[in-house]
């Protein structure tokens, strides 16, 4: 009877507000600074190669194409580097302190950016940007990690699709913002320094209110703990600290599958968001504000479109659909109808040039692209609850080692930045990027937890144990 009315009460925390949310909101400012520190840089080297007449004291950095491309990619080389060990300290120790730790770091050296540029010139930008990656390295392993032990099955979509999402709130508001900075007395450096502060505050605040699990947090109520732990403990079964199955996941498909996929959308990603603002100004002819803007347009509506697909992604799992049938279809309208969309613009571009074409297609490539955000990218807590954290930094390193690779291969197909065919070039391979990936995924991925997962543990699922569980815990 007690177990009964326990349960009845916690599941009043399903349809309420709860200290879940308040780690969902955190990790989503979280996300949306990360991104912010990524992107600005784009529409900051545009800015830097040309005089501002506002503050005639700025410096002028007019850097080739090829260096933009190193410059923008040098960030990946420590984000790379660090992805493993990242989420092996995710796993282990704790994520939350991890994440505001190194967004800490990452947020300080973008504030000396501009005075490294000025005095040391762009190999320094580069060692830089090197250290701002490794610093950065922790930030969606440690997410993952904080919700497979934050976010219930039931609510996973629409809770993680929330946090990865606003890293578009992040790229779709700093554009802009980078474009209005730049063509004020601040300049480009005032770029660095507003997202640096940006970012200090927020890993102040977070060191503060960010926490690894319900369990083992005062703040959270009994009643919405237990919902959390029972839910999760329900679908995946036992967890806490143990060692990683590496051969396990390295032998496993469904990993494979989830790693070449993520490798194929953030090679789309990444060549379309460091390219843009130069296509639009190169090609469409918008100046740097409005390619600030304009730019940004296309993450704004990636940004809410986030919000339905990861809803739409929770009710169809309610409604009997398969997690695996739900992620597939997800894939397949993020990655095949924006590839669709960038053949549609080289064909139609060939004929005639217009900015209304242009941004209308950039809109529904990049836009249409959040329904992965409940495909793919939460796959890694379908498979492994315990090890998310792990299989995000396995398939991040591999998408982020294509992310390092987009803006240098456009940088060397772009000799002509006045030559629509090189950027047609660019866009085609892009496009064949997603079919491919996608449909590898659809062929061998999956949406079940592993067996792997519990590390050869049996299973448990009555409401009993979880009840022992959940006070051996909650009261340690």
């Amino acid at each position: 009877m007690e177990q009964t009315e326990r349960e009845k009460n916690s599941n009043s925390s399903a349809s309420t507000y709860g200290y879940r949310h308040v780690q969902v909101l955190m990790l989503a400012f979280g996300m949306a600074i990360g991104y912010t520190l990524r992107v600005s840089l784009s529409v900051a080297l545009i800015a830097m190669k040309t005089a501002n007449s506002n503050n005639r004291n700025i410096r002028v950095h007019d850097w080739s194409l090829a260096i933009h491309g190193l410059v923008q990619s040098s960030f990946y080389w420590g984000y790379v580097t660090m992805q493993l060990p990242s989420g092996y300290l995710a796993n282990t120790f704790s994520a939350a302190k991890l994440l505001g730790v190194g967004m800490l770091a990452c947020s300080a050296l973008n504030l000396l950016m501009p005075i490294v540029a000025d005095e040391f010139g762009y190999e320094a930008v580069l060692a830089l940007r090197v250290l701002m990656g490794v610093a950065q390295s922790c930030l969606l392993p440690c997410c993952h990690a904080i919700l497979s032990r934050w976010a219930p099955p039931q609510e996973r979509s629409r809770l993680g699709s929330f946090v990865i999402n606003a890293a578009q709130f992040g790229t779709f508001t700093s554009m802009p913002i980078a474009g209005l900075l730049a063509n004020s007395t601040v300049g480009w450096p005032g770029i660095f320094y507003f997202f640096g502060a940006l970012g200090l505050l927020w890993s102040l605040l977070f060191l503060f209110i960010g926490s690894d699990e319900p369990s083992k947090d005062s703040r959270v109520s009994d009643e919405e703990a237990y919902y959390i732990n029972f839910s999760i403990f329900r679908t995946a079964g036992s967890s806490g600290k143990r060692s990683i199955p590496w051969a396990a996941i390295f032998t496993s498909l469904p990993v494979w599958a989830l790693t070449i996929i993520h490798g194929g959308n953030n090679y789309g990603y990444y060549t379309l968001v460091t390219t843009m603002p130069s296509y639009m100004e190169s090609v469409s002819g918008f100046d740097v504000e409005g390619s600030g803007v304009i730019s940004g347009l296309p993450y704004f509506v990636m940004w809410l479109l986030g919000f339905p697909f990861g809803i739409l992604s929770d009710l169809a799992v309610r409604k009997g659909l398969s997690t695996r049938f739900v992620r597939n279809l997800n894939n397949t309208i993020g990655m095949w109808v924006p590839a669709l969309a960038l053949i549609c613009l080289c064909l139609v571009d060939a004929i005639t040039s217009s900015q209304v074409l242009s941004v209308a297609v950039f809109v529904v490539v990049v836009g249409i692209n959040a329904a992965v955000s409940s495909g793919f990218q939460i796959n890694h807590i379908d498979l492994s609850s315990n090890y998310a954290a792990t299989l995000m930094s396995i398939s991040n390193t591999a998408g982020n080692i294509v992310g390092v690779l987009a803006p240098i291969i456009s940088g060397y197909i772009v000799q002509d930045e006045k030559n629509v065919s090189q950027w047609h070039t660019i866009f085609y391979i892009t496009a064949a990027v997603y079919i491919l990936t996608n449909f590898f995924f659809i062929i061998f991925g999956r949406g079940n937890v592993q067996p792997w997962n519990n590390d050869n543990t049996k299973i448990r699922t009555t409401s009993t144990t979880v009840n022992e569980v959940y006070s051996i815990e909650h009261n340690t």
